[in-house]
């Protein structure tokens, strides 16, 4: 073996070891049993903020602004737009019982259950990331959701990772990978991912939920581009949506 073909080698295995501890931490049984508990508690307490109209109340501190909704965004959001997402969970959700973590969300949603004070109140909805953080099956009834948020004529944005990149030229090495086989594994397995998405799945689940004129853009391209997060261009795809007037 030469040289070069030595040094490719070495890089391939310390990429691989990078990536399968990325992907699959060694937390033991009891650990992840508790994980699943408190990530249900976070979900049922952010329920019943939908249940008993904690969103509309907030809302009306933009009455006279136009409503654009960042859902799912955690930590990462830029000006214009209302933060939105589930209560914390996991060691964040600990955190915030002993007064060590502060809540940055305006609204508590969680994507997959209809909120009925929050019908038709957005102009626009930004779904960044998402959607591949959903089992499967319940994709269509977030997409549903967020039609049934949008006024008529609002649009929807969304945005995935997008398997395709890692067969491109130019796949993306932020990661500092060595093959774009082992990125493609990252974006499968790594960040609680659950499915993966191609422009022609994602409109059609979008046509379903009753969006029109579906479309895919690309970055910061079209309505609600501004939102579009620079550090995830590489490996994301961009898709809009219209709710009909």
């Amino acid at each position: 073996m030469n040289t070069i073909d030595t040094e490719r080698r070495e890089q391939l295995r310390r990429s691989f070891y990078k990536i399968a501890q990325q992907i699959a931490p060694a937390n033991g049984l009891h650990l992840e049993i508790g994980g699943a508990f408190l990530r249900k508690l976070s979900i049922s307490l952010t329920r019943l903020f939908q249940i008993t109209g904690y969103n509309k109340r907030k809302l009306q501190a933009y009455k006279n602004e136009p409503i654009l909704l960042n859902i799912g965004c955690g930590d990462m959001t830029k000006a214009g737009c209302i933060r939105t997402d589930i209560l914390p969970s996991g060691g964040e959700f600990l955190k915030l019982l002993v007064g060590q973590h502060k809540i940055k969300n305006e609204l508590f949603l969680d994507i997959t259950y209809l909120d009925q004070h929050l019908l038709n109140c957005a102009e626009g909805i930004i779904l960044s990331h998402v959607l591949e953080h959903l089992p499967a099956i319940v994709a269509p009834q977030a997409l549903k959701c967020c039609f049934q948020y949008l006024k008529p004529g609002g649009c929807l944005r969304v945005s995935v990772p997008f398997l395709g990149k890692y067969d491109q030229d130019s796949w993306p090495k932020a990661q500092e990978l060595v093959s774009p086989f082992l990125g493609k594994n990252l974006l499968i397995y790594g960040w609680g991912h659950r499915f993966m998405y191609d422009t022609e799945l994602l409109a059609l689940l979008m046509e379903e939920a009753g969006f029109c004129k579906v479309q895919e853009v690309q970055y910061q391209e079209g309505a609600l581009g501004e939102f579009d997060t620079t550090w995830r261009k590489a490996q994301s795809i961009y898709v809009l949506g219209y709710k009909p007037n």
